[in-house]
């Protein structure tokens, strides 16, 4: 057995440390737990138990108007924890949230409540104790609702972290578009003094480039690999896909800065962030998307991959929110991922970051009422993104059930989170989450609904549901086709019924379906996946 007993009993105003002891705290609650596990994972049998031991405030940061998280770093640890749950799966992994008033008055109770966890295996992986009770998280699906609703005008200027490209140039461009807002975009890669010209070039042009490129490698190199030529040209390639963002955002009549720099470098983003505002004035909305992952398994990863990835979210989240303190924000939003909220395998490290993210999250939203700050949870976006770029995710996203959310998907949910505030510091958006939610953990469990990969409700009650259809996933439409198209067969629509109503009724011994009829087959065509509603 092993117990983490974290810094309980310890109050910490993570907001109000100065840069050293931040990234040391940042640093105790990640890195230093990846190094503890790496060393002892060679020495001895993964432990039947694991228990983490946090104070947030009795209810894992849950206890709604009473909460208030003050230290984010124990959302790394949780996150840390949740990840390797998923990878050591013969370890019995749990996270016990005690509020400092109980660590402190009724210890005894405490450790009452631990020796409980050891002994038993009960459900749940997250868990409190709110007034002897034990509680376990679990998620739920929930209509939007606003309190006040944002807007944004040309008095507004947007920080955007990583939105030079990827899934964060597309929001950019989707708000520029939208607001006659101003930009600040951060991302790493410097623009090259010659980038107009290098975006006129057409793909000979281009390809002429990688040819110099080889070239000069030759010359400098005795041997030179496709890998140090793509490294050079993708640099190029990425810098050209930043310019074009940046004229587009121009085209719109918009005002943007783009500030090439290292989001944990803080000096550098000080300066950088003081000139731009200059241009385009104070900062009202934080959008932090940058954000890296290498996945590999523990014995696999490096310490400084560990660090690399990890501090990227949680390192810049600190300087975000320091350098802009004096700025009126009413807006900061954080791009989270389902990997912190239910830990993955091979994602220690952007697992820790993004939990981190989300309780990064509460912290502001208790300290700075006024903003809307919120954690946008994603799944995997289709053709962009971090998920998208990982070849084993993208191959076997179809069969995982993991369905990649459509681009105009993503833009039009970010919109509608950001602009409706409400009492939500967390969302998940999805379009299916199998294999993620363990059994229990879900209030409406899909687990034996096979297929049913997603519900919306609208006050508590489910008013549709999703699944989405692949030859790759589903053998009964790989093996029913219409000459060489898949086609659903009839079957698979009597149960997707009978599923649907048993969600809501509850499960009966029979069923009778009458007054079937099928108006129009749902093939695949081009053997693509397709979802179904019902």
């Amino acid at each position: 057995v092993i117990i983490d007993s974290s810094h309980i009993g310890t109050t910490i105003h993570f907001d109000e440390l100065p840069p050293d002891q931040a990234q040391q705290l940042l640093f105790m609650n990640s890195e230093a737990r990846f190094i503890f596990y790496k060393n002892i994972s060679n020495k001895i049998n993964h432990p039947t138990k694991i228990i983490c031991l946090t104070s947030i405030d009795g209810g894992m940061g849950y206890n709604g108007a009473d909460s208030n998280v003050s230290d984010p770093s124990l959302g790394a640890l949780i996150g840390f924890y949740k990840a390797l749950r998923k990878e050591w799966v013969d370890s019995d992994v749990k996270i016990i949230d005690f509020s400092l008033k109980v660590i402190l008055e009724e210890f005894d109770t405490v450790m009452q409540n631990v020796i409980a966890e050891i002994v038993h295996s009960g459900m749940g992986v997250e868990i409190a104790y709110p007034n002897g009770m034990r509680m376990i998280l679990k998620i739920d699906e929930k209509e939007i609702r606003a309190d006040q609703k944002l807007t944004f005008s040309n008095n507004d200027t947007f920080l955007i972290t990583g939105g030079g490209t990827g899934i964060a140039a597309q929001i950019s461009l989707a708000l520029a578009q939208k607001y006659p807002a101003n930009f600040i975009i951060v991302d790493l890669l410097p623009l090259p003094e010659n980038i107009g010209a290098l975006a006129l070039l057409d793909e000979a042009g281009l390809e002429k480039i990688r040819q110099d490129i080889h070239e000069r490698l030759k010359a400098e190199h005795k041997k030179v690999t496709p890998v140090m030529i793509n490294r050079e040209f993708d640099a190029i390639t990425k810098a050209i896909e930043i310019h074009r963002n940046i004229e587009t955002v121009k085209n719109f009549g918009r005002k943007i800065e783009y500030i090439a720099c290292d989001v944990r470098d803080f000096e550098n983003l000080k300066s950088s962030l003081n000139e731009a505002r200059k241009n385009v004035g104070q900062v009202t909305a934080i959008v932090h998307a940058a954000g890296i992952d290498k996945s590999h398994f523990l014995d696999q990863k490096s310490v400084e991959e560990f660090h690399n990835v990890f501090s990227v979210k949680a390192q810049g989240a600190y300087n975000l929110m320091h350098l802009c303190q004096d700025d009126p924000l009413k807006l900061a939003g954080a791009f989270s991922s389902i990997s912190g909220r239910f830990g993955n395998a091979a994602q220690l490290d952007y697992s820790a970051a993004n939990s981190f993210l989300n309780y990064w999250v509460k912290m502001l939203h208790h300290r700075r009422k006024n903003i809307h700050a919120i954690s946008l949870i994603w799944s995997g976006w289709k053709d962009v993104g971090i998920a998208w770029r990982n070849e084993f995710v993208r191959q076997k996203s179809e069969e995982m059930g993991l369905n990649f959310i459509e681009v105009n998907e993503g833009i039009a949910a970010f919109m509608q989170e950001i602009e409706n505030k409400n009492s939500d510091q967390e969302v998940i958006l999805h379009k299916g989450l199998n294999g993620f939610v363990e059994p229990g953990l879900s209030i409406t469990g899909l687990h034996d609904y096979p297929l049913i990969d997603r519900v919306i409700k609208e006050e508590n009650k489910i008013i549709r549901a999703n699944r989405m259809f692949s030859v790759n996933r589903d053998a009964l439409i790989d093996q029913h086709r219409l000459g060489k198209t898949p086609i659903l067969p009839a079957v698979a629509y009597s149960e997707l019924a009978v599923e649907y109503y048993a969600l809501q009724a509850g499960k009966k011994d029979h069923y009778a379906l009458r007054d079937l009829t099928f108006a129009n087959a749902f093939k695949l065509f081009h053997e693509q996946p397709r979802e179904l509603f019902i």
